[in-house]
């Protein structure tokens, strides 16, 4: 009776410290996750006096960054995770049993699961790609003592991700009765990589997923009998569609070489919005091939070629990394009107056509105008204008001549440019060393080749239109002094 007595008081006392540790686990764990406090020290002392041995485990599962804000996925994404376990230092033996699980979420598609490498104490095992099940023996004998038995896949019925984690007793090959046989170590400050275990796993969104649809996932792991510790929940926003994107105003016909382009996109309704856009470029109904990619401003400058013609195409990436198939927004065609003079320089413009009267006209921005005779202009009423002493300050101006009244010549484009010829220093403030003979200003392109016997070296605070360093073409700027490009 005695010993009856004893053995019943024995059973109250572990109901007792039972129940307080379930108490402890619940209010030191909530559901969100994090790693779970220990209990109070002398109830792994109380455990060790009783003989009683058990693993211990804080938990994790960590997915995709995503983009800020709203941690923005594209619903093309393979979406990545990582569930993390470890046997803390606490614990009062190895954990000779583990189970993993992961609900399948309502945006997760079950069909493009992916098992990804997993490891545990200092080992890790690579699984083949495309893999959705798996199963394999480990021989760990010589690290662990024992086999592990894993086994990993889909579970139809409960529509669910799984991992399950055996040691095997090398002799029985049966699950070890021995208590303190096991394969995940205890964590050990003195090797870091014990105790610790991880698996991977990967999946995309479900297609008709709609943007601002959120995508979670949590895991749920367990330790031979030990209660089931759920992971914190990690969620995604998804955005489902790319953007829109379109080229403004291009001309169809135009003698500049350089052809502006400006460009805006939208992404869908409460998406996460445009990040940059690329754009690609035809020339003379070649292939597209690209011009600018990820780029982050609102227009820029191409330079083409006289009489070509150019075909742009252009598409837009948003925040979560949706891409817009490439569109042919627009063409534009280069006629043979473009000149470049030195500042200073004469020049003639020939409109090549024939008649009885003649009216040349002038656009230096603000439309198109009659020229009269006089000052620098001559042969305002004929077929051919002349121009003389042009100055920078003219960059741009575009002429025509209407002819019997009714019919336009082509448009003629003036620039101003001049190259560096180097024959004289490399003093970049020397006349002498410029193809014109005088100094560049804010209105001139530049163009530097290679193959010139020196080199430019800038000794003043300069400025100039644009500048073109073609291969093998070198510069230097001197402390104190800068090299304003315009454009």
């Amino acid at each position: 009776m005695s010993r009856s007595k004893k053995i019943t008081g024995l059973l109250i006392m572990l109901m007792f410290f039972s129940g307080y540790s379930l108490f402890a686990q619940k209010d030191d764990c909530p559901p969100q996750g994090g790693t779970r406090k220990p209990p109070p020290s002398w109830w792994d002392g109380f455990l060790a006096f009783m003989g009683i041995f058990l693993p211990f485990d804080p938990n994790e599962i960590i997915g995709p960054d995503g983009q800020p804000h709203k941690k923005w996925v594209s619903v093309k994404d393979r979406m990545p995770y990582t569930i993390m376990f470890e046997n803390d230092s606490t614990a009062t033996a190895r954990a000779r049993y583990i189970k993993i699980t992961t609900p399948v979420e309502p945006k997760q598609d079950e069909t493009t699961l992916e098992l990804g490498n997993f490891g545990f104490n200092n080992q890790s095992f690579e699984i083949p790609p495309g893999t959705s099940s798996y199963y394999q023996r480990l021989d760990t004998r010589d690290s662990t003592g024992v086999y592990v038995d894993i086994t990993a896949g889909y579970d139809v019925i409960n529509n669910l991700v799984f991992w399950e984690f055996q040691a095997i007793d090398p002799l029985t090959l049966l699950p070890p009765e021995d208590p303190l046989a096991g394969f995940l170590f205890l964590q050990d400050t003195a090797q870091p990589s014990y105790g610790n275990g991880f698996v991977n796993f990967s999946m995309k969104p479900k297609t008709n997923a709609q943007t601002l649809d959120t995508i979670g996932a949590r895991a749920f792991i367990a330790f031979d009998n030990n209660e089931i510790i759920p992971t914190n929940i990690h969620t995604n926003t998804i955005d489902a569609l790319p953007p829109i994107s379109s080229i403004i105003d291009l001309p169809g016909l135009t003698p500049d070489t350089e052809i502006n382009i400006t460009y805006t996109g939208t992404d869908d309704p409460n998406g996460s919005g445009v990040k940059w856009y690329s754009i690609y470029v035809a020339d003379n109904s070649g292939p597209p091939e690209l011009f600018v990619s990820n780029f982050r401003g609102m227009d820029t400058t191409f330079r083409g070629l006289a009489d070509h013609s150019y075909k742009f195409y252009v598409s837009a990436t948003d925040t979560a990394g949706n891409i817009e198939a490439l569109l042919l927004v627009d063409s534009v065609s280069v006629s043979s009107g473009e000149y470049t003079i030195c500042p200073g320089g004469d020049i003639s413009f020939d409109s090549k056509m024939t008649g009885s009267s003649f009216q040349w006209q002038l656009d230096n921005g603000g439309g198109f105008n009659n020229i009269p005779n006089g000052g620098m202009y001559s042969g305002t009423n004929t077929s051919i204008l002349s121009v003389t002493g042009a100055t920078t300050s003219m960059y741009g101006y575009k002429f025509r001549c209407l002819v019997n009244g009714s019919t336009y010549s082509e448009i003629f484009l003036l620039k101003f440019g001049m190259t560096w010829e180097g024959t004289v220093s490399t003093a970049w403030e020397n006349p002498a060393n410029w193809s014109c003979g005088s100094l560049p200003d804010d209105k001139t392109d530049v163009i530097i080749n290679g193959s010139k016997p020196n080199y430019p070296v800038v000794n003043s605070n300069v400025m100039i239109r644009t500048l073109r360093m073609n291969p093998g073409a070198t510069g230097t700027v001197n402390t104190g002094f800068s090299l304003t490009v315009i454009k």
